[in-house]
């Protein structure tokens, strides 16, 4: 049992719950929940960095970060989408078992609709040129 002096907030100390207060006073005893403060204030970036990070990155990883920021993408997903994956008449990309194993679908922004449309031209165009030279076949990811 604690022992204070009267109309003195003390904390209860090892008890469950830290976060809450004992008021005594004579023949009272008022239990009060101390609220949170969050110091925590979020960083955000102006138009400006953010086209700074974008310019410093080399193209293939430019691309990558340009669409975990304009689609809100988690790494993995990033990482794991396939040519399927994008609809460039409706503007969306399928994100296929993402957080919590669900699928969910996204918008592509305008903006990045060309660099990727530009970055499949030049894989295509390297896959003709790997099959002239006869190294046929890649490897996928066994999703079973």
């Amino acid at each position: 049992m604690f022992f204070a002096p009267f109309g003195v907030l003390f904390p209860k100390g090892n008890e469950p719950n830290d976060a809450v207060d004992t008021l005594v006073e004579p023949d009272l005893v008022v239990i009060c929940d101390k609220k949170k403060i969050d110091l925590y204030i979020p960083v955000v970036l102006a138009r400006e960095e953010i086209n700074s990070i974008f310019f410093c990155l080399e193209p293939p990883c430019r691309l990558v970060a340009k669409l975990l920021y304009g689609c809100g993408l988690r790494l993995f997903e990033c990482l794991q989408l396939r040519l399927q994956d994008l609809n460039f008449t409706a503007g969306v990309l399928t994100v296929h078992d993402g957080k919590g194993k669900k699928d969910r679908t996204v918008p592509i922004p305008e903006s990045i609709v060309s660099e990727i449309k530009a970055d499949i031209k030049s894989l295509k165009e390297l896959h003709q040129q790997d099959l002239r030279l006869n190294y046929s076949g890649v490897f996928l990811v066994n999703n079973q």
